[in-house]
């Protein structure tokens, strides 16, 4: 389409997606197999073209029968954002709107495997300027804040107006309810998450104990099995690491207690000579015990783990 000033627009229209081109070594994956709704109505599947992400970089892979905005430039086709007929994030499919000649469906395939997940069904609740990214599987990117807890508890208050968060998640045990439409992070729900948080109250059950951080700054990382895998080295440093729950109890110092086991020793071993001088095999036992013991006393030593 020629404007006015000779420059070019590209003209959109909706397009229902045929088929996606995924799980191949080709340079046509992502693309999607489409026919337009309107200019294309009715037609063969024989007359139907490839479209190609208008932005490679930034892209959800559509499923069958979701309708997607069109276009043209080039001689080539792209696509863009779905259109969001049931407000859902799993998926929003209008089958066969782009042929309503055609039988009607029964048996609605979505794609090759993919299957909709029902604790993915429900959309996250949003918050007044919140970034949301949400999959289509139970998975979330929140950018947002706890500026909502001013509102809802004082609207005179402003102490929330610098509480920026980021909130992960992958997998979703609880998401509300069937009286529900939709649902909020909450650590105890879900399977896999990390929390980075400043101004707001972050909790978890732990051994039947409820674990908060009352406010503070705070990274939550929450899985059934956490890995870090330092090639080489893995260093943390804080002026204060605590290992379980509520009842912890100080770590010892390595070094330092092999050189108080040997003082112990040579000690112990002072006093056992000392005891029958006058008969020295009465006490030989007790100290090739003590020298068994010492020959032992390196075993305690971590060879991976190290502190300060």
């Amino acid at each position: 389409m020629l404007l006015a000033n000779g420059g070019v627009s590209l003209k959109f229209e909706p397009l229902e997606v045929l088929d996606v081109l995924t799980d191949i070594n080709d340079i046509n994956s992502t693309a999607v197999r489409g026919r337009y709704c309107i200019t294309q109505q009715n037609k063969s599947i024989t007359q139907t073209r490839l479209f190609y992400p208008l932005d490679p970089n930034n892209l959800q892979i559509p499923v069958r029968h979701e309708v997607v905005l069109g276009t043209e430039f080039l001689g080539k086709y792209y696509y863009i954002s779905k259109l969001n007929f049931q407000n859902s994030p799993i998926a929003n499919t209008k089958v066969n709107i782009s042929s309503y000649a055609s039988e009607p469906v029964d048996d609605i395939q979505l794609g090759k495997y993919f299957t909709e997940n029902p604790n993915g069904s429900k959309k996250l609740v949003a918050r007044e300027g919140d970034t949301i990214f949400q999959g289509r599987f139970g998975n979330s990117i929140r950018l947002g804040s706890n500026q909502s807890e001013d509102f809802f508890n004082d609207p005179q208050t402003s102490d929330f107006i610098d509480s920026p968060n980021v909130k992960i998640v992958s997998g979703i045990t609880d998401n509300g309810g069937d009286d529900k439409v939709v649902y909020e992070e909450k650590l105890d729900t879900e399977v896999n998450s990390i929390y980075l948080t400043t101004k707001e109250d972050v909790s978890f059950k732990f051994n039947g104990n409820d674990i908060e951080n009352n406010g503070q700054p705070q990274i939550t990382i929450q899985s059934d099995n956490i890995v870090f895998h330092g090639r080489e080295d893995f260093n943390v440093y804080s002026n204060k690491i605590n290992l379980g729950g509520n009842n912890t109890q100080p770590v010892v110092l390595g070094d330092n207690l092999v050189d108080l086991v040997e003082e112990i020793l040579t000690t112990l071993r002072g006093v056992i000579s000392s005891y029958s001088p006058a008969n020295p095999t009465s006490t030989s036992g007790l100290l090739t015990q003590v020298s068994d013991i010492e020959q032992r006393v390196n075993e305690i030593l971590s060879s991976k783990v190290n502190t300060e």
